[in-house]
């Protein structure tokens, strides 16, 4: 029996903006952080892309489904701190389809600089601000 159990806490701080909602998670280690936006895809005004971004599950290993979303163009090209390392498909209670993307500040090798939460939501700002400058949404 391994009696060492380790914890450790996460903040995470959920907001929106633009009402893209959002979710910021900081593992109490000044350079870790993560951010997430929630996109309703359903909500789109370009149907195609909708359906580009709802991206199909394909066999990855021996017995695991993936999903390839570093193959699509539009994800790519989405300003995120150090480009997205993360993406998951959610439905909401009415049926809309949403995808869950993100990325990860210990990706981008820069942990030397440190960060708070005032610089991740300032990223978050700004990948929503691309986010509306290449696509529309519908109004309600």
């Amino acid at each position: 029996m391994n009696d060492n159990l380790q914890l450790s806490a996460t903040q995470i701080t959920r907001g929106f903006y633009k009402k893209i909602c959002f979710e910021i998670q900081h593992p109490h280690d000044f350079y870790k952080f993560t951010y997430y936006i929630y996109l309703p895809i359903d909500k789109l005004k370009d149907r195609e892309l909708a359906e580009r971004l709802w991206i199909k599950a394909e066999p990855f290993g021996l017995e695991k489904m993936a999903c390839n979303y570093l193959d699509n163009e539009f994800l790519r090209s989405l300003n995120f701190h150090c480009g997205i390392t993360f993406y998951r498909k959610l439905y909401a209670d009415n049926d809309t389809r949403i995808i869950e993307i993100g990325c990860d500040y210990n990706h981008y090798w820069d942990k030397e600089q440190g960060y708070n939460l005032n610089d991740v939501l300032s990223d978050v700002k700004s990948t929503i601000d691309d986010l509306y400058s290449k696509t529309e949404f519908e109004e309600n």
